[in-house]
């Protein structure tokens, strides 16, 4: 965990953020400043697992804003700022603020940072979030991130601010798994479980973030390439089931849903099931269980949970 502070050079842009009124001299006096710390903190995995454990999100990138503007007065990308990670979910920021003024701040976690193979492009002068589904491949836990806004952060004289912030997911988690007799008998029947990948094509997902309002917008379809299963099961109504695919949608905070289709192939025996209204919500995971491989003419479950573990029905 790195906790360093900003240097003077980035200080100055919060210390100008009065310009001189009219008739006043051109001439900035120092502000006086005081140290801000926070507190970033990703959610505990709610399993014992890899899917959903936040642990991939290592990288923080951040920006402060005079409250109620858009105009960034300092970001992470900024020449000098100071490079933030997490340890154990955990990472620490301190900067120097200038007194008597409430700043808005924009948190973002996630594995790529500022990396150009990043499929997330966090615009801090429009305050979105816009997510690259081409060349996406399914299965992939890096695609997994976080986000948090503070708003009318007050910062006064003599008094330093502490302040610990969660971050949470913009997106749906959209899980397939399959009973562990249906497994038995796709295998029993030929199917070569060691070189089984799965691919997932799914309508109409927002690409577009507004981070400050929470609001999604351009849906396009996304296509995740076939990659390996993921390791592992998850459990839903207390039933065990084999992981599928997981992957990972931007969505609202109300219910909505999505029409999918799941696809595997081991390299010689392959085969698609489509799924209509299947349900996913911000900050959730939806479960689609059932026969997945064989015949499928077992019942297909869809149950959504929540982060904090509270699960509901269709």
């Amino acid at each position: 965990m790195m906790n360093r502070n900003i240097p003077i050079a980035l200080m100055a842009v919060c210390l100008l953020i009065g310009s001189c009124s009219k008739g006043e001299s051109s001439q900035t006096l120092p502000a006086e400043t005081q140290t801000v710390t926070f507190e970033a903190v990703l959610p505990d995995g709610v399993m014992s697992r890899a899917y959903g454990d936040g642990l991939t999100a290592t990288c923080l990138t951040y920006a402060v804003y005079e409250a109620g503007k858009q105009s960034p007065l300092m970001t992470s990308r900024m020449p000098g700022a100071a490079e933030v990670t997490f340890d154990n979910r955990t990472a620490t920021l301190s900067l120097r603020l200038a007194t008597g003024r409430e700043y808005d701040l924009l948190f973002w976690a996630d594995a790529y940072g500022d990396d150009e193979s990043s499929p997330y492009d966090i615009d801090f002068e429009t305050q979105t979030l816009t997510v690259d589904y081409s060349g996406a491949m399914s299965n992939d836990e890096r695609r997994d991130g976080f986000y948090a806004v503070v708003r009318n952060l007050a910062v006064e004289a003599d008094r330093p601010v502490s302040r610990s912030v969660m971050l949470t997911r913009p997106f749906a988690q959209l899980n397939v798994g399959t009973g562990e007799s249906d497994m038995a008998a796709a295998v029993a029947d030929g199917l070569r479980a060691e070189t089984l990948q799965t691919w997932m094509e799914v309508a109409s997902v927002n690409r577009c973030l507004n981070l400050m309002d929470g609001t999604t917008s351009d849906p396009t379809t996304a296509m995740f390439g076939a990659q390996a299963v993921p390791a592992g099961t998850l459990s839903v109504d207390g039933n065990t089931y084999v992981y599928l695919s997981v992957n990972y949608l931007l969505a609202g905070t109300d219910r909505g849903s999505v029409d999918c289709t799941f696809g595997f192939s081991d390299g010689a025996k392959s085969g698609s099931r489509s799924f209509s209204s299947v349900p996913v919500q911000r900050n959730y995971r939806t479960n689609v269980v059932g026969e997945i491989l064989t015949s499928g003419t077992g019942a297909v479950v869809m149950s959504v949970k929540a982060c904090n573990g509270a699960e509901t029905g269709r």
